[in-house]
């Protein structure tokens, strides 16, 4: 699936009006809201453009819950003129029921869920390793500086305090480093 170039487009722009048209296209091709649609949206509410802006006020046409095609694609077409939350309600309350997800569909999306879920621990176990080995190789540079002090205990402080530098270091480190998902 993915978010399409136009609407990232889009939302960038600010532009509201192209953007409720490219989720009005998102439900022609999502009619049971499982996928495009909800990701179209999700990304939209994550880059900038929040809910409020996206809905006008209902403008008091009547909605039928009629579970039909012809009353699913009326009020879908309303939205062109009317993107109200009561009639984007209506539609996907239409549309799961007349388009249940395929058994495929659901498989599809648990599937990215979980490539998604392995994709953050991932990108969250690199960086704990990267600050364990700096830590360690601070640790390392740390007790080789004071390997000649006579005292034990100004050794241990050595290798104490290149152990904090060396997380220190990790942690910047990670901060600015991007791990490609």
């Amino acid at each position: 699936m993915g978010v399409n170039t136009d609407l990232k487009e889009l939302v960038k722009a600010k532009n509201i009006k192209g953007v409720r048209m490219s989720l009005l296209t998102a439900i022609s091709k999502d009619k049971n809201f499982s996928g495009s649609f909800e990701e179209s949206w999700r990304y939209c509410l994550d880059n900038g453009i929040s809910d409020s802006e996206i809905f006008e006020p209902h403008d008091g046409r009547d909605m039928s819950n009629d579970t039909t095609e012809d009353n699913f694609k009326k009020l879908r077409n309303q939205l062109s003129t009317n993107f109200s939350r009561e009639r984007l309600d209506y539609v996907k309350k239409i549309g799961r029921k007349l388009y249940p997800k395929t058994e495929d569909e659901k498989i599809t999306k648990e599937s990215a869920l979980r490539s998604n879920f392995l994709k953050k621990n991932r990108k969250t176990s690199s960086k704990i390793w990267m600050s364990i080995a700096t830590a360690l190789v601070g640790a390392f540079i740390g007790g080789i500086a004071f390997k000649d002090a006579e005292e034990e205990s100004v050794r241990i402080v050595g290798t104490i305090v290149g152990t904090i530098i060396g997380g220190v270091a990790g942690y910047y480190l990670n901060k600015g480093r991007n791990i490609k998902d």
